[in-house]
């Protein structure tokens, strides 16, 4: 129907991978599917079995190569703590996430919703450690244990997966040249006065000080990071100067009042922050420090190559 009427709107579905193949995906493709939904949640096939899924990994390697090559952009979805679950289980998921190099991909915490069976086997285990039901939700927060991980664990496991997964997301940005764009789009003149806000992994950091060499070889670039990283930044990297600041929560109130004021009134031609995810929402606390700087530009680089001006 969406084909016959030639609507010309973008669409995207969930789908399954293993009832997929390639007649049906250049159907969909052909009647404007943009992007899709496929459903991982491991990479160890003993672990989807024990899910009661029914999906083999390898089929799902299979479509999600040929869904990629009919140019629907994919994403995937992964969570942590099904039966099974052990840190080894989690290493193949996370690689089996960068393995398979989707447009997108979502980490998650299994929730054991009451009346489900897996629900059921850990209430009777006692492994059921609320019964807030706002909590079972997935995001972020573990709400039972299993024999081998902890509640801790899962959620380690899945702030360990958005790392791994963002640093993957840099370096294929990094290996496409978005970097060396978005540096282009940058403006003309000769700035000599560059601060860097350390915002993304510092491979990023690294290559984006490189670029800026490049574009304003004249420029003096100071870079504000947290002290955790501090030694990783003196090693060997071509910065002028570092500010440290505290590990934690990044935002215009957790900034000392001296580098406060050095923000608003020291003569800087150019405050930058780099976007590490394809989203900015989770930028708008150092989008705020951004609009209070008195630099002549104030902006970030999008993962899209563009230099998003702030101020």
């Amino acid at each position: 129907e969406v084909s016959r009427r030639e609507l010309g709107i973008p669409w995207a579905i969930m789908a399954r991978a293993d009832t997929m193949d390639e007649e049906t995906l250049a159907a969909l493709k052909g009647a404007g599917l943009y992007s899709l939904k496929y459903g991982v949640e491991s990479g160890c096939q003993e672990l989807v079995n024990n899910a009661g899924k029914k999906l083999d990994l390898e089929k799902v390697r299979e479509i999600v190569h040929l869904t990629k090559k009919t140019g629907i952009k994919v994403h995937l979805t992964f969570s942590f703590g099904l039966p099974g679950e052990t840190w080894r289980t989690v290493r193949q998921t996370i690689d089996l996430a960068k393995e398979l190099d989707p447009f997108s991909a979502q980490f998650s915490i299994v929730t054991p919703y009451p009346g489900s069976r897996y629900y059921q086997e850990l209430e009777k285990d006692n492994k059921i450690l609320t019964k807030d039901w706002s909590k079972y939700v997935g995001s972020e927060e573990a709400v039972f244990f299993t024999d081998e991980m902890s509640a801790a664990d899962l959620q380690n496991a899945q702030k360990l997966a958005i790392k791994e997964w963002q640093d993957h997301i840099i370096r294929r940005q990094l290996k496409n040249g978005f970097l060396e764009k978005a540096i282009q789009s940058l403006p003309q003149q000769n700035l000599c006065r560059v601060t860097i806000i350390r915002t993304s992994p510092l491979p990023h950091l690294y290559e984006a000080i490189k670029a800026l060499r490049v574009k304003y070889s004249l420029a003096r670039i100071t870079v504000i990071a947290q002290e955790s990283v501090f030694g990783d930044l003196v090693e060997g990297n071509d910065i002028d100067r570092i500010i440290t600041i505290k590990d934690g929560f990044l935002n215009w109130q957790s900034l000392p009042p001296e580098l406060q004021s050095t923000i608003q009134n020291e003569p800087t031609d150019l405050l930058l922050c780099l976007y590490s995810t394809a989203a900015r929402k989770t930028y708008c606390d150092v989008e705020d420090i951004l609009k209070k700087s008195g630099a002549r530009y104030a902006g970030g680089l999008t993962l899209n190559g563009e230099f998003l001006k702030i101020r």
